[in-house]
């Protein structure tokens, strides 16, 4: 029997050099780990040119396949959900299983509004397009995720990471314009920082006041801003509330210390 066998993955890992000192299994840090270069494979008889970019395999299997690549053919139009069995016995625990991973997170199934996209949709997406030197729009598929899934980690880790190779000035640039196409409070949150970050106290307590997120976090960064204005006690006051929600802040926990 004739066959050729592809291998391929999304990306590499940090197996012994420069290993990152932050968890490998959190959401909120497993790109770090991450590689740029992955492993493709391919033993068979057809012929391709090797994929160079993450986004090339599907054409790739497509030409071994003796099928049309994508950009000759919609193939969005002519798909048919496959049949599916009814049995689930045993699915519960694969899922699971796959849970614990890290392949599928809690809240992997939320979509926007009529759409089928999910937040793990448009973060993968935002990851190709920021591979591709596509920042802006890799910033925009991120806001979606964001729009998606507030709470999802993975989305504003890799927005936090685009951001952070832009600078202060071109990062607040850009979270005004993604805010300005998707209100998400989470961009509010992020652009706060960078205006903290310039030294715009000011600014920065507005954006953390108008986020309307009352996490840890966020009443951390308003503590924060208001020791920044000089307003000691409404410092006080949100670094407390920041720690009642989540106490195990050290760095939070001796900034309260320092300003009573």
């Amino acid at each position: 029997m004739h066959a050729d066998l592809v291998i391929a993955s999304d990306h590499g890992f940090a197996w012994f050099e420069g290993q990152p000192k932050v968890s490998s299994t959190a959401v909120e840090t497993a790109g770090q780990w991450h590689r740029e270069n992955g492993i493709y494979l391919h033993v068979g008889e057809g012929s391709v040119a090797a994929p160079v970019r993450v986004d090339q395999i599907c054409n790739t299997l497509l030409t071994l396949a003796g099928m049309p690549p994508a950009d000759q053919f919609d193939y969005r139009r002519a798909y048919v959900r496959a049949r599916t069995s009814t049995d689930t016995r045993g699915a519960s625990e694969q899922i699971e299983q796959l849970r614990a991973l890290g392949y599928l997170s809690g809240g992997d199934n939320k979509t926007n509004g009529a759409s089928t996209r999910t937040a793990s949709s448009f973060n993968n997406e935002g990851l190709i397009l920021k591979q591709s030197g596509r920042v802006g729009d890799a910033a925009m598929a991120f806001a979606s995720a964001l729009e998606v899934d507030p709470a999802s980690a993975s989305a504003t880790f890799n927005l936090s990471e685009l951001l952070k190779s832009k600078g202060p000035d071109a990062a607040i640039e850009l979270l005004t314009r993604l805010h300005d196409a998707k209100p998400v409070s989470e961009l509010l949150l992020l652009r706060g920082r960078y205006k903290l970050a310039k030294h715009d106290c000011r600014g920065a307590l507005d954006d953390f006041r108008a986020s309307h997120i009352e996490s840890a976090i966020a009443f951390a960064s308003i503590g924060t801003a208001e020791a920044c204005v000089g307003n000691r006690e409404g410092a006080v006051t949100a670094l407390k509330r920041s720690l009642a929600l989540d106490p195990n802040q050290a760095p939070v926990r001796e900034f309260l210390r320092s300003l009573q």
